[in-house]
């Protein structure tokens, strides 16, 4: 027989009351969550006897030491759920936090209760965790603060958790105030942000594309964007850049894309020389490159200055970003969107078409050195001219 006195389930959450409780567990359950997580795996019988005495303690137990075992538990995994979960409706916010934030099994009935009731520092530690669900993502734009909702669409790839545009616009709304919110604290217009998007820290880039996100969710829900983009996908284009990129100057293919896209030579420049990859990214999702012909492109580019560990984040992001916000994006850098209102180009062809870009695809400079080089063996260096 258990000599603990049985846990009172009435409420797993603790009391603000016992936040200053003059009895105390003196300790003792800290250093008892200590040792539990100095160890990778526990008896069944061991997490068993943990979790009663926890259970127990930990109303008992003064709010530094919660914090404190809060951290502790939360990054562990094999902390028991029964203490996971009190320890995430705990009246003290910070306790509350690392545990939504870091925790991986807590159930989705407990993640709602909080989005509903809050605060917004708990809304945004949910908002932060590494998986979330279209409940989870529609719920902290219903009930969350400006801040919290506006960090939530900065992740990349949110909109693809959100069955309905969130916040809520409604067909003819003014889009450009929700988008705008998305910038306000950079002091830079959206489209000042998308269009300079090359000159930007990382955290601003972020917001460009949040910007472009926000863009693409508005314009589908005021129908100037269809609702499921269609995919500018050019089976000759794709053959042309796969073939040049295999060649001995595999930038050549980042040209070979660039010109057919209208993008100006410096901006082409630029995606070359770019070591972080975020724009090669953008330029081949809009584009409708699959997954597997993107990797190709980025290692065959970018591996030749950075490790494949390091390029983890130009492919979360070729997986993340929307198609969309991606189109929009590079809409922003193309020759036509750079030039004044007052001189548009003459003979501007868009960007993808059928019978008129076969013909033209195989004129562009790049296209012309590359598959002169995409001839040679690969690896001779010997008379090759290319750029």
């Amino acid at each position: 027989m258990s000599l603990l006195v049985q846990p009172d389930t009435t409420s797993k959450a603790t009391n603000a009351s016992n936040i200053s409780a003059p009895e105390t567990d003196r300790g003792v359950l800290l250093s008892a969550c200590e040792l539990f997580v100095s160890r990778t795996h526990h008896a069944p019988e061991d997490t068993r006897v943990f979790t009663e005495l926890a259970l127990n303690l930990l109303p008992k137990t003064k709010l530094s030491d919660r914090r404190r075992i809060s951290s502790l538990l939360a990054r562990h995994k094999q902390s028991p759920l029964p203490l996971l979960e009190m320890l995430a409706l705990d009246a003290d916010p910070l306790t509350a936090y690392s545990v939504l934030r870091f925790a991986d099994d807590i159930p989705m009935k407990i993640l709602e209760e909080i989005i509903v009731r809050g605060p917004d520092s708990l809304r945004q530690a949910i908002g932060e965790r590494p998986v979330l669900t279209v409940e989870i993502v529609e719920g902290i734009c219903r009930h969350g603060g400006e801040n919290v909702v506006q960090r939530l669409l900065a992740r990349p790839g949110i909109s693809r958790f959100i069955k309905k545009p969130k916040p809520v616009v409604k067909p003819g709304d003014d889009g450009k105030v929700y988008v705008e919110n998305i910038t306000r604290e950079t002091k830079q217009t959206p489209d000042k942000l998308m269009t300079d998007f090359f000159s930007l820290d990382k955290k601003l880039r972020g917001k460009a594309i949040a910007a472009a996100e926000m863009s693409a969710i508005v314009g589908q829900t005021n129908g100037n964007l269809a609702s499921v983009p269609s995919v500018p996908r050019d089976e000759d284009l794709v053959e042309i850049i796969l073939t040049t990129v295999l060649s001995e100057n595999p930038f050549n293919a980042v040209k070979v894309l660039g010109q057919t896209m209208q993008l100006a030579p410096e901006t082409i420049t630029q995606i070359i020389d770019e070591d972080n990859g975020d724009s090669l990214a953008i330029v081949l999702r809009s584009q409708g490159f699959t997954e597997e012909e993107a990797t190709t492109i980025i290692i065959r580019t970018l591996g030749q200055r950075r490790g494949l560990l390091q390029l983890r984040p130009v492919f979360t992001l070729f997986r993340n970003i929307s198609l969309s916000a991606s189109q929009i994006l590079v809409g922003h850098w193309s020759i036509e969107r750079k030039k004044p209102a007052a001189q548009p180009a003459k003979g501007h062809q868009p960007i993808h078409t059928d019978a008129e870009k076969k013909i033209s695809l195989s004129e562009t400079p790049a296209a012309t050195e590359a598959a002169s080089a995409a001839q040679k063996p690969f690896g001779r260096r010997a008379g090759f001219t290319g750029s």
